[in-house]
């Protein structure tokens, strides 16, 4: 079992997988998708970066993505990995997310506003919000 925050998604991902993560800008994403096209069919790849770079590596390079993970409160030291469908948010933002301490006239609003994002489907501003992605699948 790893011992750091920063590592604590590799216990979600297949222990042979082999881990890209998705630079900058398209140079970032050409690199990353030639890295993933370089592997052998059947290997499985781990895919960090963006929601919609992780999706374009995943096009590009022919990976299957199995499971898209949104990493809590960070990418770099997620403390919380978070499915990314419709159900799982859902209870993320009804049962997990809270006003930060000390802003507490900001409770009522923000208590509404996350129950509103809840219901609005496909919580399409909420994905916007956490863009960060750890993305596992097998290259085909």
């Amino acid at each position: 079992m790893t011992s750091t925050w920063t590592d604590r998604w590799r216990l979600v991902t297949p222990p042979d997988a082999v881990v890209v993560d998705i630079g900058a800008g398209r140079s970032g994403q050409r690199a990353a998708a030639a890295t993933v096209a370089g592997l052998h069919p059947g290997c499985n790849v781990v895919l960090r970066g963006s929601r919609g770079a992780v999706r374009r590596v995943a096009r590009d390079a022919g990976v299957d993505i199995t499971r898209e993970l949104i990493p809590l409160p960070t990418r770099a030291a997620p403390a919380y990995l978070v499915e990314d469908d419709s159900a799982s948010l859902a209870v993320l933002c009804t049962d997990l997310l809270s006003v930060p301490p000390g802003l507490v006239r900001l409770a009522g609003p923000a208590d509404a506003l996350l129950r509103l994002a809840a219901r609005v489907a496909p919580l399409r501003p909420v994905r916007l919000l956490l863009r960060w992605r750890i993305a596992i699948g097998r290259r085909l």
